[in-house]
């Protein structure tokens, strides 16, 4: 299909980046890609491509913000991706929590940041569409955050939950 073609596009773009003219993939080549790719049913070819553009900087879904109480804190900015690529977004982050070497708090709130849905057509697009990927692929029930409807909030307990979920004990230390 065209995902093939699109995904061709991509790489030969990608081969020749070091060129003197070249033409370098951007935000929107690797959110209309990993449309595509989500489209055709691509899941794994997608994580790879969205973990690639975030590791080239072509993607930064980390964003320090201020949160409810004031403080700072990374929160994931999802509000201008696409549903696939903020659903890849927030599965790598769910995957970064099983391995805690990978600099990702899981003693606190996560906070993803999915915008009040005023650029939407008709109504929110992401809010739904992160609700329900928390409650369908990881049995959280996460919520929007009372403060500010444009932010779903992980509570810190729910990660924890997750974690036990996904992990077994062997001698104290938790593994997957």
């Amino acid at each position: 299909g065209a995902w093939v073609e699109a995904l061709q596009l991509y790489e030969s773009i990608r081969s020749v980046r070091n060129t003197k003219n070249a033409v370098t993939p951007n935000f929107i080549t690797v959110n209309s890609l990993l449309i595509a790719l989500e489209n055709a049913n691509q899941p794994e070819l997608a994580e790879s491509i969205y973990k690639e553009a975030v590791k080239d900087k072509i993607v930064s879904p980390w964003k320090r913000r201020q949160d409810n109480d004031g403080r700072f804190m990374k929160m994931m900015d999802l509000h201008k991706f696409s549903a696939p690529m903020a659903k890849i977004a927030v599965r790598s982050y769910m995957d970064s929590l099983l391995f805690p070497s990978r600099g990702v708090s899981r003693n606190a709130d996560a906070v993803f940041i999915v915008g009040k849905g005023k650029r939407s057509e008709v109504r929110p697009v992401l809010t739904p569409t992160i609700l329900r990927l928390f409650r369908e692929e990881f049995g959280i029930d996460a919520m929007i955050d009372k403060n500010n409807t444009g932010r779903v909030r992980l509570s810190r307990e729910s990660i924890k939950s997750y974690i036990k979920r996904k992990t077994w004990n062997v001698g104290g230390e938790h593994t997957i």
